[in-house]
């Protein structure tokens, strides 16, 4: 047996003392086909918080151990497990549990991250990085010079979303809501920003002579998503990846039928269901490249130990955070 902490999920609702334990639990032996990890980092993410409210698309059986993302090292390996090491950093993305010390995982699930990379940084490599590798990769093809457009412009999605685009020669006009958010952003190589506090028909007409804009990307919701959607090029796309705004979705009619835009969603756990082994650790070899070189980083405004999970949930929803909240397991 192994004995290990981890935080509980007890119900659903808002996070709170009653809801969130932290827990002593023990662990079988791992079998030929398992690894044991032990964890090292996770991040609080928009979608753990809207898990414990009940409100996210995998609604697990309770009490139970949460946190879908985060980095680990491999600690035991079953018989019949190749391709492994013990001490290897790993991520396991397509699995809910890693707020804990340790956990066991099928091999299978298990894909290791080149040596070298900040552990900060590569707990985030398997949900917002990953997410925003996608966003640019499948719904257009994207060329050296094209511009993509994207709201909620001080979360950690849209930073990567800007980096990487920025390393594909892409443009990217970004929508925040306060003017604080603009010079960090054009530093990290976004092209334009739009504040809420400016002139947002000025901004755009600013733009028109030489940003046609076909793909957007939709992480707010809200008054954002139909301003998202006035960026728009006749016959673009707009992409739902989050709903960061927590306001109601409102889809302007107008844009629909005379500006011919297609609102589409991804939800990058879905993703990671069904894409192929081969193709998940090249995705997260390319990131890790990129973290490693310095092209793609996420601000991190606070680790908390994993027994301060109340405090770090509390502190992750709190609006204009300057960068994301993490636990350190060990």
């Amino acid at each position: 047996m192994n004995n290990i902490t981890g935080i509980l999920l007890k119900e659903f609702g808002p996070p709170s003392e009653q809801s969130i334990e932290y827990a002593d639990l023990s662990l079988p032996d791992i079998l030929p086909n398992q690894v044991l990890i032990k964890m090292k980092m996770a991040p609080i993410n928009p979608s753990d918080i809207m898990l414990m409210e009940g409100l996210y698309g995998d609604k697990p059986d309770l009490p139970c151990i949460i946190g879908n993302s985060g980095v680990g090292i491999v600690d035991k390996i079953g018989l019949a497990v190749a391709g492994l090491k013990v001490g290897q950093a790993v991520v396991c993305p397509a699995r809910l549990g890693n707020w804990c010390s340790s956990f066991i995982a099928e091999g299978a699930e298990v894909f290791p991250l080149p040596p070298g990379i900040d552990p900060e940084q590569a707990a985030l490599i398997s949900s917002n990085a990953s997410t925003a590798v996608r966003l640019l990769s499948d719904f257009q093809k994207l060329n050296m010079g094209d511009w993509i457009a994207v709201n909620a412009g001080n979360s950690s999605l849209a930073h990567n979303i800007v980096q990487l685009a920025k390393a594909r020669s892409v443009n990217t006009l970004v929508l925040v809501r306060d003017p604080k958010w603009s010079a960090p952003l054009m530093e990290i190589g976004a092209t334009a920003v739009i504040s809420d506090e400016d002139s947002f028909k000025d901004k755009l007409a600013e733009l028109n002579h030489r940003a046609q804009i076909n793909l957007g990307f939709n992480l707010s919701g809200g008054k954002q998503l139909k301003r998202l959607a006035k960026c728009m090029n006749k016959g673009g796309t707009i992409v739902t990846a989050g709903a960061m705004s927590r306001e109601k979705f409102n889809v302007s009619l107008g844009s629909m039928i005379f500006n011919d835009i297609t609102y589409k969603g991804f939800w990058m756990t879905d993703w990671y269901r069904h894409a192929t082994a081969a193709n998940k650790q090249t995705m997260l070899n390319e990131l890790a490249a990129h973290i490693r070189s310095g092209v793609l980083h996420s601000p991190v405004e606070q680790v908390y130990r994993l027994d301060q999970a109340m405090e770090a949930i509390t502190h992750a929803m709190r609006e204009g955070r300057d960068g994301k909240i993490l636990l350190r397991m060990s």
